[in-house]
């Protein structure tokens, strides 16, 4: 028997997530809730869905839902589907607080439901051919840029939430081991919060860690650079290319090789795994653990910040 299946929330973000939703056969999609009137007519109009400016009254009609809605609505939101006994997945970052995300997870142990958290650099086939090969970094760079076109899409929280979340969840699954320190800086110029971000971390065997981001680049990029003995790892998220250079560095003896990958559609594979952990009921590659984990952290970065204002552009 086919799932049913709501989406809340149809920004940016959501109108990708509701592509693959209508494309999967192996779901029912039952209803879409946004605040937005026009963006509900033209879903209804595309889809022959129902299409509310609430997911209130609705919920009988549903096994699981898709939460990507604005951060400080995804507590309410997912506490109330919780409440209902419905599976859902929510995208990053999972609350707006760390109090906030444990309680969803005593909602969702109490009930027995699946919760997912849209970290979907998981899904890259990138991460995924090197994380074979990640045994104990010693020192990790990670550079993660957005051009200034699109930065308006994130409204309500700064770019440590909104960016280098991606990457502290890929840390914390490359390196197995509790942070010593932690210092930032950002800057702040067409929001409140930080636009641009550098964060060093250090763990307490030793990797070191240094995240960049910025909502106020030229280009798009994603990178990471990753050294651990007898190995270099040069991993181009959006290109969708690995560098391998391997052997023994005080005797030069190193063999490089380089490793080009298919695009594929992240998200459309985070969703899919979604609905397997649903089916199976088993705990996805990023469950509430890994979200609550990768939110700690950022809030632990966002403590270290400082600040530095300019004139908004």
């Amino acid at each position: 028997m086919r799932k049913r299946v709501a989406l809340i929330g149809c920004g940016n973000l959501g109108r990708i997530h509701l592509k693959y939703l209508a494309q999967n056969k192996d779901i029912e999609l039952k209803f879409v809730a946004d605040k937005d009137p026009e963006t509900l007519k033209k879903i209804s109009d595309s889809y022959g869905i129902g299409a509310y400016d609430g997911y209130e009254g609705h919920l009988d009609d549903i096994d699981a839902a898709l939460i990507a809605a604005p951060t400080e609505f995804h507590f309410s939101i997912a506490r109330d589907l919780l409440e209902a006994g419905k599976d859902i997945f929510i995208e990053k970052p999972v609350t707006a607080s760390i109090p906030d995300a444990y309680e969803l997870k005593r909602i969702a142990a109490g009930k027995g439901l699946v919760v997912q958290v849209g970290h979907v650099e998981r899904y890259n086939p990138v991460v995924r051919y090197a994380a074979g090969f990640i045994k104990e970094p010693m020192y990790i760079y990670g550079e993660r840029l957005a051009p200034i076109a699109v930065s308006g899409r994130i409204k309500d929280v700064g770019v440590i939430l909104d960016l280098m979340i991606h990457d502290i969840d890929l840390v914390l699954s490359f390196v197995n081991d509790e942070i010593e320190d932690i210092e930032t800086v950002g800057f702040s110029a067409i929001s409140p919060y930080d636009d641009m971000a550098t964060t060093r971390i250090r763990f307490k065997k030793g990797c070191y860690v240094i995240l960049t981001v910025s909502r106020m680049s030229l280009k798009k990029e994603r990178k990471i650079r990753l050294f651990q003995r007898n190995m270099y790892l040069s991993l181009d998220l959006l290109g969708l290319k690995a560098k391998k250079v391997e052997g023994d560095i005080s005797t030069m003896s190193l063999k490089p090789s380089i490793r080009r990958f298919r695009k594929k559609e992240t998200l459309r594979l985070e969703q899919e795994d979604f609905f397997r952990s649903v089916a199976k009921r088993q705990s996805p590659a990023v469950g509430l653990d890994e979200g609550i984990k990768a939110l700690e952290i950022a809030e632990k970065i966002k403590g270290a910040l400082k600040l530095e204002e300019s004139d908004r552009i």
